[in-house]
């Protein structure tokens, strides 16, 4: 993907941006759902979902997923493609997330690289929770205290992992950055 953008988080500010300006919808019924490019929704095959996205000026993206199988997908999740990200000489990774839900919802957040042909997941320390009103979750990935986290991959992806079951959430805002 090519952008103007300029730092070692260019890429990712560049993929949240196109989703910023992306005005559409789209069912999710498989295991992946693109929504733009850099963008997509993903959900584990061996549980059946169905559901939808909407992406308006006003949102940033709105999922709707329910299992309508016997089993529970093991993970649904939102992913962004961020490039390689190298952050060999950066302090912190974080990232501030403004969302809704008609019903309070856990979801967890994941920087996910790619190395040597396989990955590595590495969570960020705090659960986003999502309430009936508009709220911020702010989390943050101190670099020098994350020894497992590769400070060069092929490839990341910055993860939500939202609960297995019925997802039902409003994400207005996404903010994303490396110092």
């Amino acid at each position: 993907m090519n952008n103007l953008l300029t730092g070692v988080d260019a890429q990712a500010r560049s993929v949240i941006s196109a989703l910023k300006l992306f005005e559409g919808t789209g069912d999710i019924n498989g295991t992946d759902a693109p929504v733009t490019d850099g963008t997509l929704i993903s959900v584990d095959p061996t549980g059946k979902v169905h559901g939808s996205f909407i992406a308006t000026k006003d949102n940033l993206i709105k999922i709707n997923m329910l299992p309508t199988g016997p089993d529970t997908p093991k993970w649904q999740a939102l992913h962004f493609q961020i490039g390689n990200l190298n952050i060999e000489e950066e302090m912190v990774l974080g990232i501030v997330i403004k969302s809704q839900a008609p019903s309070s919802i856990t979801s967890r957040i994941c920087i996910r690289s790619g190395v040597d042909g396989e990955f590595i997941d590495t969570m960020l320390p705090k659960t986003l929770v999502s309430y009936s009103e508009p709220s911020v979750h702010l989390d943050l990935l101190d670099l020098s205290k994350t020894p497992d986290f590769p400070s060069a991959a092929e490839w990341r992806d910055l993860i939500i992992f939202f609960r297995p079951g019925e997802v039902d959430i409003e994400i207005s805002e996404i903010r994303f950055f490396v110092v």
